[in-house]
């Protein structure tokens, strides 16, 4: 059995190895340190996140100002579309009406032009919807020019007839009424007349100017007076 030479005795420690980190302080160092990525991304959602919900003050006013306006919109809209459909509501009922009147009082009705007049001629029922005078009669109204002409005939009997005349005579009141109302339509009555009669139309007065009054027979007087009254105070005056 061979000795080791002296001086070289075997060393009783094993050699010592480089030391590497376990498993377990890796996975111990991923849970405790995250990496940076992920926190730079977490960060950047975190900021989209409030960029969806935080609104500086002038965007907010331009969204409500956008809102105020659509709103307004939408009211006028509606108020606009209300307004036609009462206006249409209207004058339905009107023409209605019309209609009715027509359909009571008038047996047969033609319509056409004659001589560049445009006219309507009217045959009246006989029923309680038709004055007796004028029961039966023919009623024609012609218009040209912002003028209308009335003229009533083929009456039943002649007393029918000067029965109508009468009664127009002695109803001037209603008559005044009529011509008035057609006057503020800018519509005149040229010429009434029944049968043969032509009835002699009132005078209506226009409305004076706005501002401007009347003269009445007592301040005409009073005028001259005033003129006679200043002509003797200048003879008074002049030397003889």
């Amino acid at each position: 059995m061979s000795v080791p030479p002296s001086g070289q005795r075997p060393s009783s420690t094993p050699p010592s190895k480089k030391s590497t980190p376990s498993d377990d302080d890796k996975e111990q160092k991923a849970f405790q340190l995250p990496g940076r990525k992920e926190q730079v991304k977490a960060q950047e959602e975190e900021k989209k996140k409030k960029g969806l919900f935080d609104l500086s003050s002038d965007e907010i006013g331009i969204k409500a100002k956008q809102q105020g306006i659509q709103q307004e919109v939408q009211t006028d809209l509606s108020a606009g579309i209300e307004k036609a459909a009462a206006d249409k509501t209207a004058a339905v009922t009107q023409v209605s009406q019309v209609a009715q009147l027509i359909q009571k009082t008038v047996e047969s009705m033609r319509i056409g032009q004659v001589g560049g007049k445009d006219f309507a001629s009217l045959e009246l029922k006989t029923n309680e919807n038709v004055p007796q005078a004028f029961a039966g009669a023919h009623l024609t109204v012609s218009y040209e020019a912002n003028q209308i002409t009335i003229h009533f005939d083929h009456f039943m009997t002649p007393q029918q007839e000067n029965t109508a005349i009468n009664l127009v005579e002695k109803n001037k009141e209603q008559l005044v009424q009529m011509m008035q109302s057609l006057n503020a339509k800018n519509i005149q009555i040229a010429e009434l007349s029944l049968g043969s009669h032509v009835v002699a139309l009132p005078r209506i007065e226009g409305l004076p100017p706005p501002f401007q009054p009347t003269l009445t027979a007592e301040t005409e007087p009073s005028r001259q007076q005033d003129q006679g009254d200043q002509g003797r105070e200048q003879n008074q005056g002049e030397p003889e």
